[in-house]
This record gives C-alpha cells, structure tokens and sequence, in this order.
C-alpha cells in the first residue's frame, strides 16, 4: 500500500525545524515516540480549534494528535492590516501553522473556500459544493440523507465531505473531535456544516463504496468514536453537563516546566490578524465531551484503546526499549541514549510495514540527531532563483556531542537538476563539515506558489490538480537536501529544506526559504482603475527581471473600447528595474455601457513569443513567515457612470483597509490624517473625513479623536463612519456619532438579498447620483455587518433589508444632522466592495461625502 506522503508528514522524513533542543524537550519526543494514538480534531476555521485540548493530548497524553480546518480563514476579518480574502487566507494559514509548533499539533486543510459568514449550513454546502451537485442531497443536524437509490450516490458529489474522508483514511485516528455540534449551537454555518461533515466522514471513511477513486492510494479505515468538544459549561456556567464526559486537562508538564494552560495560550496567541491574543491559564481547566457515535465511552475518550507499541504487531521490543530508553534518559549527557535509540531504529526496521511507520522512524531519526547535537543548515546566497538560473549552496553540518564516529552516507538535493552524492563523509565533534553545491534550476521548474492558488478558484473552493495535496497544510519547499546518516552501523535518513540566512543588527539572524520566482515580474498600480466620463488613468508598471533588453510590454485592453498611450513600450537600456506609464482612457467617441469591468494583464513580447507577466506579492510580519503569491498581472478597469461633488477628504485609519486606496482611484483627492491633524480649524479644508473599519475597536485615541471630530460636523463638516464589530474580543467603548446608538452583531451576509430605500427623496439617495435597486446588484460576499440595532430618533434609517426567512433590519445606514454638519454610520461593507469595483458602492459612498453641498 502506498500511502501518500503529505498526510503522513513526509513519512520517509521529518523536516527538523529546530537543530537544538532541552533536554527536556527531547524526553517529551521520546514519550511521544512511544505512543502510537493518533486524535483528529475538525473544525471549519483557523482560530476555531480548541488550542487548550489539543495541548493537552499532545504534551500531556503524548497522541499525535492534528486539526483539520475545513477553510484557510480568507473570508473573515483582519486586525493587522488590509490583508482579504485569499491574501487573508495566507497570513491565518501560517498563523494556524504557528500555533501548531507552539502546542506540537499538525495542520490539515480541506479544499473549502471561506466565503464569509453563513448563518446556516445549508447555504454553506451549497457553496462549497456549487457547480457540481449533481443529485439531491439534504442535510440534517444528524448529517446527511440519502434520497437516491444508490448508496454510493450520497458521497460521490459531496466534494469537501471527499476531502474529509481522505485526510481520515491518510491519518487513520482512533477518535475524531469536533469542536462544534451539528444542531446549531455553534453559530456561524460552516461551524455546523464542519460537524456535519465530520460525522458523516466518520462513517463514510471505513465505507469502500465512498470515494472508491481514493482506495488505490489508502485503505477504509473505521476510527473508534466521535465527540463534540462540548462548551456549553464555557458558554453558560450553569449549564446542565451532566451528560458530558468530563475531563481535567491542565496538567504541569515537567519536563517543559509549563502546564497545558500555558502552551495553550502560546498557541491561542499566534491567531493575531484576528485578535486572539490569550493570558496563561494556571489552575483547574475542564473540558466536556458529548459522544456522537462509535463504541460508547464511559470514563474517557480513549478508553478500550491501546495508545502503546504493544497494539502494533512484533512491537513489545519497541515499547520496552523506549520504556528503557526514557527511565535512563540523562539531562546532563543525551548522547548517552544513542546506543539504545540506535537498537531500537533496527528493531523498527525489522517490524513489518504498518501504516504509521515511516512516521515513527523520521520521529526517531529526529530525536537521535537530537541527542547526538547534529546542527543542520542548507543555506544559499540568495532567497530567489528563477527557472534557468544556477544557485550557490553549502551544507554545513556540526556534531556538538560525544557520540563517536558518525558518517554522511550521501546527498540527495530535490527541486535541482539531478545532484545525487553518495561519497562517505565522517562527522567528528566540533568540527563542521561544509559542502558547496552549485545547483542548476530546471527550465520548467514550477514557481513557488501556494498550491491552492495555483489556478482560479470557484466562489466555495479551491481547485487543487495534484491528488496528493489535498489536505496539505503550505506549500512544499522549492528545495530541499536528504542526508543519509550512519550511526553505529544503523542508517536512516534527515531532511532540510534550503534557506536565505542574513542577519539583522536589531533582531539578529533571520532566515527565509530559497524560492523560485519568475525572470521577469511587475507590479502595477493601481491593480484597479475607475474611469468615469473623460477620465484618463496613468498605469505605472514597476518592472524587474533579467534580460529585459528587447522585450516590448503592453496592456490587453480591447482597442475598440479603451485607448492606451503609448501602446506599447520597448526596453532598450540592460537594466533590472523599469517604470513603465501607459495612460488609459475610453475611446473617443465610443459609446460602453457603463459600470462596465475588464480585467485586463500586461503582456510581454519577446521574439515574437507572447506571455502574460506575472506579479509576485509579497506578504511580511514579524509573527510568520514571508509569504508570496505569484499571479498574472492585472489591472481592473471600471467605466463607472459616477458623479463627484468635492474632491478633498482625510482619512483616519482603522484596523486597516483599502477603501482610502479605492477613493483615490475613483478621482479623490485622499489625505490620511496623522493623530497631530485632528484639530477642528485643520478639518475644515476637507469635505468630508472617513473613518476607517473597526476604528472605534482598534484605536486607543478614539475617546480623545471622536470630541474633536463632532465639533467639525457641528461647525459643518461631513463625517462618515465606517462598520465597528461587538463581541467577546471587541467592543465598541466610545460612541461612534453624535448622538446614542448601539452596535450589535446583526448582518446581511446575502450578498444579493434585497434592500429597500426607506427614504426615497433622502438627499444621500439622490445627489449628486441618483441611487436605485440597480446599484445593489453584483456586490460580493455580503451586504454588511455589525448593524446599529438601537438609535436615537435624530438619525434617519435609509435602508432596510434581511437575509432569506429573517426579520428586517433598518440600521444598516442612519444618517443624521448635527449642529452646521452631517454625520453617517453605516455597516455597509464598503471595505470589500470598493476594492472590488462594485460601481452602486462608489455612487452610494459618493453621495455620502457630497452630502450638505446640494446647492453647490
């Protein structure tokens, strides 16, 4: 049987990400090494998982134990900067892998796309699995009903459900936990659907009729029983938990010398773009457990299940050598366990293939290169590299401890041109072995890309070409070098991915992966473009690469519609760096229909060979790793049918968005206002100040700001206030108008669900655009969020609308006039819409900053 690489950890390897460890630590991996339980926890986003549990099995019980994100997170909100959708996804990707180092769990994806909220999992299946459902599928809070005649029928279109059941088969638990339950409790629909989802695969896993396609690779595998982590007690205090299974977790762990509730909060903290950042929690710490369905439990989620070697046939050698192994580890010499480890990786190899072994022997790898104090580094000159090029490496390995002779046996380097040395190197303590490589990059080497990325998604998922990769947590290493060891005659194997190493004055030695990127790449701004009227946009292409003498660039833009000047440009100097301006304008005399969008990329020509030149976005915070995404470059063009009264606005800064971006765009003369601006005479030149999402939540200076802000309104200024949130993580402290009103968690999250015009002949549905149910049409993801559902009768509610089956909500824009000024608060998700080129919202934003210069 083979099983498949990524779900098992590399199985023939683990990549060691430290080359150091406490004693301490090295004795937690051999208590781990000796326990052969492996839990899955599922739950549908990053930050959902239950960090504390997880902990716990992982350090106190010593399971493997990972959790399985249904999404990447790319829907939800974020704290720390402008970052949405699929670029959000990749910082709650990393600060989900950064938890699990933190708790020493392991990360699972599906497929499913994080569209934003969901009130219901129904409407949450139906985007995940849009597009090819093929048969009638319903869904229950108990899973789901069979209404076809075959039995097979109910898995074969269900495609998330598919990528459940894979990442079971692959990691083969004896329990599974869901973080949520399937009748509601859990809010939010993909929190359901993730439990729904859950159980069904816990069932249909061990079924071979369910996603036959899958078994050439893995077999059925029946996991014992399913739990919903049950927080009700969390919830409610006296919450009735009666018929839980309680369970006390915060144990102290000696040999990291910090509890359960301490790591928890470590690994609870990585979640910063959301806002997570949790306290250490030190006494008594209950988690409950509601079985639903497998073997019934009475005492404990694992009982009746053997977690040591002796469950695993001809494993009792196993089991009494790490007994052995840990009961003689010694904190001031762990090299003095390598001769027993070493006997106990020959009795491994001697154990017939079971299908967590390769696992258990990379495990047992590390913690001999652990003890022996090997420091491993595969480092290059650059961090990156492009198809064609040659790169400059070294290897350098060092033994720090006294354990004899150790020989490198050979040198496998992947993702180069075939560089395989099976030359014997003996490593000596304290010396460094070094070997320089130049490594030749294949002409058809695939850029380092997130996989999930790597082709245009579907609105509920990704799609995902390489089998394999589904359920892969990040993207694979561009390189990578395979060692083979030989200790005391025993082989096995260690693997290291190639990195950029610099050091930093203020923050010391810092390191990155080695990438491939492309020869050539740009970015243009701005990605997107609003024409209105006779507009005429500048497009600037800031170009980088090699070999750009020659090459001639142009926007593919339909000629008949748009004229671009100059239509081309050729590079004629041998330099890496080139600004490039095309001016885009509509053609004279061409009649479009307006609120028109293309999407148009930049071309390069090179003899007479003619390809799309891609960008590559970087995205970097000191809490995770740099990450970069590799598309085609693109600018959207919008012939929007927008009227502009006033031109000059200051924007003051919330959590982060890219609406200030978007007015400029749009012909706004935008000023971002700095804490020293905000005083009433400096105010008055702008037309209208915007307050950015969240600010009220965010901004440690709003109970200052905000006195300052009300007297420019009420000596005639036009202030708009963007959407706040309120919940258990933030709240609003400060009153975001003049007069009261309430911020609660109510939200539209149907983008296309209707919206009524309460006041028709309100001046901010009429000038300087006339506003209508045309200007609603193809906003995405929602209509907003965290809507006002109290407020004074000085403000005016011009819009009032509901998801499907729910009751009308008229906070969703209030108006109001203050003193000489005028004041809006809306939870209209202008923040996404904007960037979006929705053309209602720039007409309804417009009409928002013209407001109080009808007569001009």
């Amino acid at each position: 049987m083979n099983y498949p690489i990524h779900c098992l950890i590399a199985l023939l390897f683990l990549n060691i990400s430290k080359s150091s460890a406490q004693p301490g630590e090295i004795l937690q991996k051999m208590h781990q090494f000796g326990t052969v339980a492996n839990v899955l926890y599922i739950a549908a986003h990053p930050d959902d998982e239950n960090t504390r549990l997880i902990s716990y099995l992982v350090n106190s019980r010593h399971y493997r134990t990972a959790y399985l994100s249904m999404t990447r997170g790319d829907g939800g909100q974020n704290l720390i900067g402008n970052e949405q959708t699929e670029e959000l996804g990749l910082i709650r990707t990393q600060e989900l892998l950064a938890a699990r180092r933190q708790d020493g769990g392991e990360q699972f994806f599906t497929k499913a796309y994080d569209f934003g909220y969901s009130k219901n999992p129904e409407e949450t299946f139906n985007i995940w699995n849009k597009k090819e459902i093929l048969k009638p599928i319903v869904y229950t809070n108990q899973g789901i009903k069979d209404v076809s005649s075959n039995k097979e029928d109910k898995y074969s279109d269900n495609i998330i459900l598919s990528d459940v059941v894979w990442v079971i088969r692959n990691f083969r638990p004896d329990i599974i936990v869901t973080r949520f339950p399937t009748t509601g409790e859990g809010g939010h629909g993909h929190h359901t659907a993730s439990a729904i989802l859950a159980v069904e695969a816990f069932k249909a896993a061990a079924d071979p009729n369910a996603y036959p396609s899958q078994l050439a690779y893995v077999e059925p595998w029946q996991t014992k029983r399913i739990f919903w982590n049950n927080f009700m007690r969390w919830r409610d205090p006296n919450a009735d938990m009666s018929a839980t299974m309680p369970l006390e977790i915060n144990e102290f762990i000696p040999e990291l010398g910090e509890s359960v509730g301490e790591i928890a909060a470590y690994s609870r903290s990585s979640h910063r773009s959301q806002g997570f950042g949790s306290k250490p929690q030190y006494g008594e710490l209950m988690e409950y457990f509601s079985q639903l369905d497998g073997d019934k439990a009475e005492n404990d989620i694992m009982e009746g299940i053997p977690s040591t070697w002796a469950r695993i046939p001809s494993g009792k050698a196993i089991e009494n050598g790490i007994k052995k192994a840990i009961l003689e580890f010694k904190i001031d010499n762990a090299a003095a366990s390598i001769p027993l480890l070493i006997k106990l990786n020959e009795e491994l190899i001697k154990i017939p293939d079971f299908p967590g072994k390769k696992y258990k022997q990379a495990q047992l790898a590390e913690i001999i290169l652990l003890c022996a104090g090997i420091h491993q580094e595969f480092n290059a000159d650059q961090s990156e590299v492009s198809p064609g090029d040659s790169l400059k490496t070294e290897l350098s390995i060092t033994s720090r401890a006294p354990v004899g002779t150790i020989l490198i046996k050979g040198v496998f380097i992947k993702g180069a041109k075939e560089l395989n040395q099976n030359r014997t190197d003996t490593l000596v303590q304290g010396v460094t072995l070094e070997q320089k490589y130049v490594i030749a990059i294949p002409e058809n080497a695939e850029f380092t890309n997130p996989y999930w990325l790597s082709e245009p998604h579907l609105e509920g998922r990704f799609e995902v070409k390489k089998y394999d990769q589904v359920g892969q947590a990040d993207v694979d290493d561009a390189f990578k070098v395979i060692i083979k060891y030989s200790i005391n005659g025993s082989e096995f194997l260690s693997e290291i991915p190639l990195e950029y190493r610099w050091v930093d004055p203020s923050r010391g030695e810092l390191i990155k992966p080695c990438i491939i990127v492309p020869q050539v790449s740009a970015q243009v701004f701005p990605d997107l473009a609003v024409l209105s009227g006779n507009d005429e946009k500048l497009i600037r292409v800031e170009l980088q690469g090699k070999n750009l003498k020659g090459t001639t660039y142009s926007l593919d833009v339909p000629s008949s519609i748009f004229t671009v000047e100059p239509a081309s440009i050729t590079i004629t100097e041998d330099k890496p760096l080139h600004s490039l301006n095309f001016k885009v304008s509509v053609s004279k005399n061409r009649m479009i229909k307006p609120d028109s969008t293309w999407n148009v990329s930049l071309k390069m020509n090179k003899n007479g060979n003619s390809s799309t030149v891609k960008t590559v976005t970087k995205i970097d915070y000191d809490h995770i790793p740099e990450q970069t995404w590799i598309k085609d470059a693109t600018v959207k063009l919008v012939n929007l049918n927008l009227v502009k009264v006033g031109n000059s606005i200051a924007y003051l800064e919330g959590a982060g968005d890219k609406v200030d971006d978007c007015l400029t765009n749009a012909g706004y003369d935008v000023h971002m206002l700095q804490e020293n601006e905000i005083r009433v005479d400096n105010l008055k030149q702008y037309q209208a100040v915007v307050i950015g999402i969240r600010a009220f939540n965010t901004r440690e200076d709003m109970s200052i700001v905000m006195p300052v802000l009300l007297e420019y309104v009420k000596q005639g200024g036009n202030l708009i206030v963007q959407y706040n949130t309120k919940n258990w993580i933030s709240d609003v402290q400060v009153v975001p108008g003049p007069y009261p009103l309430t911020v609660s968690r109510d939200r539209i999250t149907e983008e296309d669900a209707e919206l009524k015009i309460l006041k028709p002949d309100h001046p901010l549905m009429n000038y300087p655009n006339k506003i209508n149910k045309n200007d609603f049409e193809g906003w995405v993801q929602e209509r907003g969020l965290y809507f006002p559902d109290k407020w004074a009768a000085e403000y005016t509610p011009l819009l009032a609308g509901s998801d499907s089956g729910e009751e009308e909500m008229q906070g969703i824009l209030l108006a109001a006039e203050y003193g000489k000024g005028h004041f809006v608060y809306t939870g209209l998700s202008f923040f996404r819409e904007l960037p979006a080129g929705v053309p209602g919202a720039y007409r309804l934003i417009a009409n928002m900053i013209s407001w109080g210069n009808e007569q001009e």
